[in-house]
């Protein structure tokens, strides 16, 4: 047990560890289990069986790992950071993404991939007018994942990867038991297993400070130093406070394709600490200094989608909370990749059949 604590306590405490069971260990539940297994061992429990010991170890990590997960629910509500991924791995999910909500969209139609627009002619030339207007609407309603994922949550889909039953497509099945864990299944797969949830904060639908205050966490979270910098540890929130002059620049480059915006003296002008940076509130303010909807009008340039990480210390989803699009479906979707023992290549499909 005087092992299993050290091997994890310092496994949290490294910094150069890039694979999913990294993200594993640096959890505070992680911690906290490798200090309860410390304390446990110094204070010279009796001694017990390998079976016990086992038995044992599995409770302290189920109880410390309670006491972590109140903490960072409260946490989640405060916006943990987002999730990072590959620049090339987010090229190549998107890619198949896409191909996955057209052959969806074929499935649903029968066969045809039409347009909202095409579906809409189509309804009216039956006279179905309230029909077509609602097929319209539809695009426009809160994206169907923003009340997600909740305690009670079930999703069910399936999962492949070339390691895995020699690349056969599994059943996959996740239970949601808290906001950062949930019960993994597979039937073929021969699985059961408690994995952790690592799900970005939504954007809310309606326009409002509350949006507001969503969209410019997003952009502070992306546009870290830190944070964009797969060589560290992600930063917390509260260490993303300020948005530096470069990062900046890079929004501006990314959102509206003009490079060397703003000037120095501009950036220095609008900011209370320019070394620090500007303030998320001093953002805001110069955002929309000219126009109140330019924060609204310009994060969708910049917004990369609501990201989820289903892992342990095997297994590692990556994927993305889809939304409907005018040419494809993704109605309570969630695509992505699957890692097996840090080896890629394996694809996941989960869709909500229940909800909390």
């Amino acid at each position: 047990i005087l092992a299993q604590a050290f091997r994890i306590i310092l496994a949290w405490f490294s910094r150069g560890m890039t694979s999913h069971a990294a993200r594993l260990w640096r959890r505070p539940s992680a911690l906290a289990v490798g200090l309860g297994l410390l304390v446990a061992t110094l204070t010279k429990l009796p001694q017990c069986s390998e079976e016990e010991t086992r038995s044992q170890t599995f409770v302290a990590q189920s109880r410390f790992g309670s006491v972590g997960h109140r903490a960072r629910r409260v946490a989640r509500s405060s916006y943990n950071p987002i999730n990072r991924r590959d620049p090339n791995d987010q090229k190549n999910l998107q890619k198949w993404v896409l191909q996955q909500l057209r052959l969806e969209k074929r499935q649903l139609a029968g066969g045809i991939s039409s347009t909202v627009a095409k579906k809409q002619a189509y309804l009216r030339s039956l006279g179905l007018y309230d029909k077509a207007e609602a097929l319209g609407k539809s695009l426009e309603a809160p994206a169907w994942h923003l009340p997600h994922m909740v305690p009670g949550d079930v999703f069910e889909g399936n999962f492949e990867h070339p390691r895995l039953k020699a690349a056969q497509s599994l059943d996959l099945s996740l239970t949601v038991t808290t906001p950062e864990e949930g019960v993994l299944e597979s039937r073929r797969g021969d699985f059961q297993k408690t994995v952790y949830l690592s799900q970005d904060f939504p954007i809310p639908h309606d326009p409002g400070p509350e949006k507001d205050e969503a969209m410019v966490r997003w952009i502070f979270h992306k546009y870290n130093p830190v944070w964009r910098s797969f060589d560290e540890t992600p930063p917390q929130d509260e260490d993303m406070q300020h948005i530096p002059f470069r990062m900046l620049q890079l929004f501006f480059q990314q959102a509206t394709e003009v490079e060397g915006f703003p000037s120095q003296q501009e950036f220095n002008d609008n900011c209370a600490d320019p070394e620090k940076g500007m303030t998320r509130a001093e953002f805001l303010s110069y955002l929309n200094n000219d126009d109140a909807e330019y924060l609204g009008k310009t994060f969708p340039t910049v917004y990369t989608g609501r990201r989820l990480q289903i892992y342990d210390q095997n297994l590692f989803f990556d994927g993305d909370f889809q939304v409907p699009r005018s040419e494809t479906a993704g109605e309570n979707l969630i695509l992505g990749f699957v890692s097996f023992d840090d080896v890629g290549g394996g694809t996941f499909k989960l869709e909500l059949t229940k909800s909390g």
